[in-house]
Protein backbone atom coordinates (compact mmCIF):
# COMPACT_ATOMS: atom_id res chain seq x y z
CA UNK A 1 0.00 0.00 0.00
CA UNK A 2 1.38 3.29 -1.05
CA UNK A 3 1.70 5.61 1.93
CA UNK A 4 3.41 8.44 -0.15
CA UNK A 5 1.29 9.74 -3.15
CA UNK A 6 1.49 12.54 -5.95
CA UNK A 7 -0.52 14.30 -4.18
CA UNK A 8 -0.07 14.30 -0.26
CA UNK A 9 -1.57 15.66 2.90
CA UNK A 10 0.83 16.90 5.29
CA UNK A 11 0.72 18.78 8.78
CA UNK A 12 3.42 19.80 11.11
CA UNK A 13 2.42 17.90 14.25
CA UNK A 14 5.42 18.85 16.67
CA UNK A 15 8.86 20.01 16.82
CA UNK A 16 11.81 19.02 19.05
CA UNK A 17 14.65 21.77 19.75
CA UNK A 18 16.00 20.69 23.02
CA UNK A 19 16.48 17.15 24.78
CA UNK A 20 13.72 17.68 27.06
CA UNK A 21 11.19 18.41 23.95
CA UNK A 22 11.92 14.23 23.29
CA UNK A 23 11.10 12.88 26.42
CA UNK A 24 7.16 14.61 26.21
CA UNK A 25 4.36 12.92 25.07
CA UNK A 26 3.60 13.31 21.58
CA UNK A 27 0.00 13.22 19.84
CA UNK A 28 0.67 10.14 17.52
CA UNK A 29 2.50 7.96 19.86
CA UNK A 30 2.13 4.94 18.71
CA UNK A 31 -0.42 5.53 15.98
CA UNK A 32 1.91 5.60 13.48
CA UNK A 33 5.10 4.58 12.39
CA UNK A 34 8.10 7.54 12.95
CA UNK A 35 10.79 7.49 10.14
CA UNK A 36 13.88 9.83 10.44
CA UNK A 37 16.08 11.53 7.99
CA UNK A 38 19.89 12.33 8.89
CA UNK A 39 22.62 14.48 6.98
CA UNK A 40 25.61 16.32 6.52
CA UNK A 41 23.89 20.18 5.88
CA UNK A 42 23.91 20.78 2.11
CA UNK A 43 24.06 16.90 0.93
CA UNK A 44 20.29 17.48 -0.41
CA UNK A 45 18.39 16.56 2.77
CA UNK A 46 15.60 19.31 2.67
CA UNK A 47 15.63 19.25 -1.44
CA UNK A 48 15.31 15.21 -0.83
CA UNK A 49 12.24 15.48 1.38
CA UNK A 50 10.36 18.39 -0.54
CA UNK A 51 10.54 16.16 -4.07
CA UNK A 52 10.04 13.32 -2.09
CA UNK A 53 6.54 14.93 -0.87
CA UNK A 54 6.03 16.41 -3.89
CA UNK A 55 5.89 19.81 -1.94
CA UNK A 56 7.75 22.89 -2.02
CA UNK A 57 8.74 24.34 1.30
CA UNK A 58 7.79 21.65 3.85
CA UNK A 59 11.89 21.32 4.32
CA UNK A 60 13.66 24.58 3.97
CA UNK A 61 16.45 24.22 1.08
CA UNK A 62 18.79 27.00 1.01
CA UNK A 63 22.84 27.05 0.34
CA UNK A 64 23.23 29.04 3.71
CA UNK A 65 23.66 26.54 6.52
CA UNK A 66 22.09 25.59 9.53
CA UNK A 67 18.73 26.58 8.54
CA UNK A 68 17.23 23.27 10.38
CA UNK A 69 18.25 24.03 14.21
CA UNK A 70 15.30 21.31 15.36
CA UNK A 71 13.96 17.92 14.55
CA UNK A 72 10.59 18.98 12.73
CA UNK A 73 8.47 16.37 12.76
CA UNK A 74 5.13 16.20 9.65
CA UNK A 75 2.03 13.69 9.86
CA UNK A 76 2.28 12.48 6.41
CA UNK A 77 -1.14 11.26 4.61
CA UNK A 78 -2.16 10.29 8.76
CA UNK A 79 -0.03 7.20 7.90
CA UNK A 80 3.39 7.65 8.96
CA UNK A 81 5.26 11.06 10.71
CA UNK A 82 8.18 12.41 9.13
CA UNK A 83 11.19 13.58 11.35
CA UNK A 84 13.41 16.32 10.02
CA UNK A 85 16.81 16.37 11.46
CA UNK A 86 19.18 19.29 11.91
CA UNK A 87 21.95 19.17 9.49
CA UNK A 88 25.82 19.00 10.47
CA UNK A 89 29.28 19.25 8.95
CA UNK A 90 29.86 23.29 8.69
CA UNK A 91 33.34 23.50 7.74
CA UNK A 92 35.48 25.52 10.10
CA UNK A 93 34.83 28.47 8.76
CA UNK A 94 31.31 28.45 10.43
CA UNK A 95 32.47 28.60 14.13
CA UNK A 96 29.11 29.59 15.68
CA UNK A 97 27.11 26.99 14.11
CA UNK A 98 29.30 24.28 14.95
CA UNK A 99 29.84 25.63 18.39
CA UNK A 100 25.57 25.43 18.28
CA UNK A 101 26.22 21.64 16.82
CA UNK A 102 27.97 20.27 19.68
CA UNK A 103 26.09 22.24 22.57
CA UNK A 104 22.68 21.97 21.31
CA UNK A 105 22.03 19.75 17.99
CA UNK A 106 24.25 17.01 18.43
CA UNK A 107 23.04 16.01 22.24
CA UNK A 108 19.19 16.39 20.62
CA UNK A 109 19.85 14.22 17.69
CA UNK A 110 21.66 11.39 20.24
CA UNK A 111 18.33 12.11 22.96
CA UNK A 112 16.01 11.29 20.23
CA UNK A 113 17.72 8.17 18.33
CA UNK A 114 18.20 6.51 21.99
CA UNK A 115 14.51 7.29 23.62
CA UNK A 116 12.39 7.66 20.41
CA UNK A 117 10.41 5.02 18.95
CA UNK A 118 11.85 5.48 15.15
CA UNK A 119 10.68 2.55 12.63
CA UNK A 120 13.51 3.51 10.56
CA UNK A 121 15.63 6.18 9.31
CA UNK A 122 17.12 7.02 5.79
CA UNK A 123 20.40 8.52 6.21
CA UNK A 124 20.92 11.22 2.93
CA UNK A 125 25.10 11.69 1.22
CA UNK A 126 26.04 13.26 -1.18
CA UNK A 127 27.67 10.58 -3.98
CA UNK A 128 30.20 13.31 -4.91
CA UNK A 129 31.89 13.84 -1.18
CA UNK A 130 33.73 12.24 1.20
CA UNK A 131 32.09 11.08 4.29
CA UNK A 132 33.50 12.88 7.11
CA UNK A 133 34.43 11.44 10.74
CA UNK A 134 31.00 13.11 11.64
CA UNK A 135 28.87 11.12 9.38
CA UNK A 136 30.83 7.76 10.59
CA UNK A 137 29.98 9.16 14.04
CA UNK A 138 26.26 9.38 12.89
CA UNK A 139 25.58 6.16 10.77
CA UNK A 140 27.31 4.44 13.85
CA UNK A 141 24.99 6.12 16.48
CA UNK A 142 22.20 4.77 14.15
CA UNK A 143 23.84 1.22 14.19
CA UNK A 144 23.91 1.27 17.79
CA UNK A 145 21.00 2.15 18.40
CA UNK A 146 19.26 -0.69 16.66
CA UNK A 147 17.71 1.83 13.94
CA UNK A 148 17.18 -0.01 10.37
CA UNK A 149 18.76 2.60 7.84
CA UNK A 150 18.52 2.86 4.49
CA UNK A 151 21.63 4.40 2.75
CA UNK A 152 20.16 7.43 0.44
CA UNK A 153 22.97 8.74 -2.42
CA UNK A 154 21.80 12.10 -3.40
CA UNK A 155 22.78 14.12 -6.45
CA UNK A 156 23.28 11.10 -8.89
CA UNK A 157 23.09 14.06 -11.76
CA UNK A 158 26.54 14.99 -10.39
CA UNK A 159 28.16 11.84 -11.03
CA UNK A 160 28.29 12.98 -14.55
CA UNK A 161 31.02 15.70 -13.24
CA UNK A 162 33.19 12.81 -11.60
CA UNK A 163 33.05 10.75 -14.59
CA UNK A 164 36.28 11.10 -17.12
CA UNK A 165 36.10 9.40 -20.81
CA UNK A 166 38.95 7.80 -22.20
CA UNK A 167 38.69 9.95 -25.31
CA UNK A 168 40.96 12.79 -25.40
CA UNK A 169 39.14 15.86 -25.59
CA UNK A 170 38.42 17.55 -28.88
CA UNK A 171 40.34 20.39 -30.39
CA UNK A 172 37.18 23.05 -29.92
CA UNK A 173 36.97 21.59 -26.07
CA UNK A 174 40.87 21.93 -25.65
CA UNK A 175 40.56 25.57 -26.63
CA UNK A 176 37.79 26.42 -24.74
CA UNK A 177 37.50 28.61 -20.92
CA UNK A 178 37.46 25.35 -19.44
CA UNK A 179 40.21 25.19 -16.82
CA UNK A 180 39.93 21.36 -15.95
CA UNK A 181 39.36 19.43 -19.20
CA UNK A 182 38.05 15.72 -18.90
CA UNK A 183 41.87 14.00 -19.32
CA UNK A 184 42.94 15.96 -15.87
CA UNK A 185 39.94 14.87 -13.72
CA UNK A 186 40.64 12.51 -10.95
CA UNK A 187 39.80 8.97 -12.61
CA UNK A 188 36.71 7.76 -11.13
CA UNK A 189 35.70 6.01 -13.83
CA UNK A 190 35.87 5.65 -18.28
CA UNK A 191 31.53 5.90 -17.77
CA UNK A 192 28.80 7.49 -15.48
CA UNK A 193 27.83 3.92 -14.24
CA UNK A 194 31.31 2.89 -13.18
CA UNK A 195 31.68 6.04 -11.83
CA UNK A 196 28.61 5.61 -9.65
CA UNK A 197 29.90 2.15 -8.68
CA UNK A 198 32.84 3.52 -7.38
CA UNK A 199 31.80 6.60 -5.88
CA UNK A 200 29.35 4.52 -4.20
CA UNK A 201 31.85 1.98 -2.73
CA UNK A 202 34.22 4.88 -1.77
CA UNK A 203 30.71 5.98 0.57
CA UNK A 204 30.07 2.31 1.27
CA UNK A 205 33.89 1.97 2.72
CA UNK A 206 34.24 5.07 4.62
CA UNK A 207 31.25 5.00 6.52
CA UNK A 208 31.65 0.91 7.12
CA UNK A 209 28.22 0.34 5.88
CA UNK A 210 27.11 -3.48 6.22
CA UNK A 211 27.79 -5.38 3.66
CA UNK A 212 23.92 -7.01 3.83
CA UNK A 213 22.49 -3.24 4.34
CA UNK A 214 21.01 -1.70 0.99
CA UNK A 215 21.80 2.05 -0.43
CA UNK A 216 20.20 3.73 -3.72
CA UNK A 217 20.91 6.47 -5.75
CA UNK A 218 18.99 9.99 -5.50
CA UNK A 219 18.64 12.67 -7.82
CA UNK A 220 15.43 15.32 -7.59
CA UNK A 221 16.43 16.30 -11.71
CA UNK A 222 16.20 12.79 -13.06
CA UNK A 223 13.68 11.81 -10.46
CA UNK A 224 16.16 8.84 -10.24
CA UNK A 225 15.24 7.04 -6.87
CA UNK A 226 11.87 8.89 -5.94
CA UNK A 227 9.45 5.71 -6.68
CA UNK A 228 12.17 3.51 -5.19
CA UNK A 229 12.40 5.48 -1.86
CA UNK A 230 8.56 5.89 -1.84
CA UNK A 231 8.41 1.90 -2.02
CA UNK A 232 10.94 1.66 1.19
CA UNK A 233 8.79 4.25 3.33
CA UNK A 234 6.01 1.97 2.20
CA UNK A 235 7.42 -1.19 3.39
CA UNK A 236 8.70 0.45 6.66
CA UNK A 237 5.51 1.57 7.71
CA UNK A 238 3.97 -1.78 7.17
CA UNK A 239 6.87 -3.25 9.16
CA UNK A 240 5.80 -4.70 12.74
CA UNK A 241 8.90 -3.59 14.33
CA UNK A 242 12.29 -2.29 14.02
CA UNK A 243 13.26 -6.02 13.58
CA UNK A 244 11.18 -6.61 10.47
CA UNK A 245 12.48 -3.25 9.10
CA UNK A 246 15.71 -4.43 9.12
CA UNK A 247 15.23 -7.64 7.78
CA UNK A 248 13.54 -6.09 5.24
CA UNK A 249 16.13 -4.44 3.87
CA UNK A 250 18.91 -7.30 4.18
CA UNK A 251 16.84 -9.22 2.32
CA UNK A 252 16.51 -6.77 -0.70
CA UNK A 253 19.90 -6.00 -0.54
CA UNK A 254 21.12 -9.83 -0.58
CA UNK A 255 18.55 -10.60 -3.84
CA UNK A 256 20.48 -7.07 -5.31
CA UNK A 257 23.49 -8.92 -4.74
CA UNK A 258 23.10 -11.89 -6.13
CA UNK A 259 20.82 -10.62 -9.36
CA UNK A 260 23.37 -8.12 -10.41
CA UNK A 261 26.66 -8.42 -11.73
CA UNK A 262 28.99 -6.17 -9.58
CA UNK A 263 31.85 -4.79 -10.27
CA UNK A 264 35.04 -5.45 -8.18
CA UNK A 265 36.26 -1.73 -7.17
CA UNK A 266 38.94 -1.22 -4.38
CA UNK A 267 38.59 1.80 -2.68
CA UNK A 268 42.00 1.64 -1.65
CA UNK A 269 43.79 1.56 -4.91
CA UNK A 270 41.46 3.84 -7.16
CA UNK A 271 42.55 6.63 -4.21
CA UNK A 272 46.23 5.22 -4.30
CA UNK A 273 46.10 6.07 -8.32
CA UNK A 274 44.40 9.31 -7.34
CA UNK A 275 46.84 10.87 -5.35
CA UNK A 276 49.42 9.65 -7.80
CA UNK A 277 48.11 11.55 -10.65
CA UNK A 278 48.02 14.27 -8.82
Amino acid sequence: KRVVQKTNKLRRVGSLATVDDVGKPREYAGAVPEICVAGRTNAGKSSLINHLLNKDNVARTSSRQGLTSSIDLYMVNDAFVLADMPGYGFGRTVGRLNRRWDREWKPLIYEYLQHSDVKAAIFVADVRWVPTEEDIHITQALRECLVPTLLVMTKDDGILDRAVWDAEPSSAASSSHHKNPARDRPHYGSSPAEARAWLSARIRGKLRWPDNMPHIHYSVYSRKGRSHLRRWIASFCAAHDREEAQSMLEVAWSRYATEQQLVDLSVERREKNERANC
